[in-house]
């Protein structure tokens, strides 16, 4: 990465502090940001950046898909356009340009996902360990929507993909969950990661309309791939696909709070299958819920921006704002 997880977020904390916020115009009642004063629920409000893409239609078009949900993970979908402000950095040879760009029609929804699933069989995850995490997984699967797909990768010292095409088919997914692996013993976790985001990528760039993501299972403790995190990071921010890490047992929390958070994931600790269905209705609702925004980047010269997101919502708690960023290679 050409910049750390510290600079990217001392930018977005430079741009929160430059933007006034979204100010209400009194002339045009239509231009103000949505808000609820009878919400009471509603404490903390989270915003990640799943995926920004080049738009199929403008030629020199930008998307950036955006995930709003509350403290507890349930989506926010009542916003408009006023409840955002977007900025980007566009680091130039000389110069970092900050400009406010324009937002077109929020609220778009994309209707199917495809889902790399990595699934630890390394020693460090305990035999109960295990269990629940196949639980968890047959449980994602069997609330998956018809249209979604997925794909079953298992790892320990080795990486193996149990089903070579992704998937929509619910008993083929149950099968390559239920299927042995030789892998041995070792933890190839970001190798595992990392041909998740290749295969995802490779997925859909055939198959357009679909989400990629890769769901990363695992107790998150790295010790025999060639892959580094810089590498799998990179390669996240190169295809633009998240990494939801969740963990079981004895966690590397650290690492997978990292690869979460500079993805455009979440990361999430799921001991049992008990949670696995609000987990999927999270996951699911990030990835589904979605408000699309996009521009034209007709000013920006530079090879590589950093886009920074403000998102404010008054409610009956006071006026919440959560800013996140993310890079993008034009």
């Amino acid at each position: 990465m050409k910049k750390s997880l510290g600079i990217i977020l001392a930018f977005a904390a430079i741009i929160a502090f430059a933007i006034t916020g979204c100010k209400k115009d009194d002339n045009d009642p239509k231009k103000e940001p949505y808000s609820n004063l009878s919400d009471t629920k509603t404490t903390e409000i989270k915003v990640t950046i799943p995926r920004i893409e080049k738009s199929q239609t403008q030629n020199k078009g930008i998307i950036v898909y955006i995930s709003v949900t509350d403290q507890d993970g349930e989506v926010l979908t009542n916003f408009n356009q006023y409840n955002f402000l977007l900025s980007h950095l566009c680091e130039g040879a000389d110069t970092i340009k900050v400009e406010r760009l324009v937002i077109t029609p929020v609220d778009q929804t994309r209707s199917d996902v495809a889902a790399a699933i990595t699934m630890d069989y390394s020693g460090s995850m305990s035999y109960s360990d295990i269990q629940n995490m196949e639980s968890a997984v047959k449980q994602f699967i069997r609330l998956k929507e018809p249209a979604d797909y997925m794909q079953i990768i298992k790892f320990a010292s080795s990486v193996m993909t149990m089903n070579e095409d992704f998937s929509n088919d619910t008993t083929v997914l149950i099968e390559a969950v239920d299927q042995y692996a030789s892998i041995g013993y070792m933890t190839a976790y970001f190798d595992a990661v990392m041909r998740g985001l290749e295969n995802a990528d490779d997925f859909t760039k055939v198959n357009t309309s679909v989400l990629p993501a890769v769901l990363a299972f695992t107790d998150g403790y790295e010790n025999v791939s060639s892959t580094t995190l810089s590498q799998l990071i990179e390669k996240s921010l190169l295809t633009q696909i998240p990494i939801y890490t969740i963990g079981f047992g004895n966690v590397d929390v650290n690492t997978m709070n990292l690869m979460a958070d500079t993805t455009g994931g979440r990361y999430f600790y799921t001991p049992t299958s008990d949670q696995v269905e609000e987990l999927y209705n999270t996951i699911s609702g990030q990835l589904r819920s979605i408000y699309s925004m996009s521009w034209e980047y007709v000013t920006i010269t530079c090879d590589e921006i950093i886009i920074v997101v403000k998102v404010q919502y008054e409610n009956a708690n006071g006026l919440l704002t959560a800013t996140v960023s993310r890079r993008f290679r034009l």
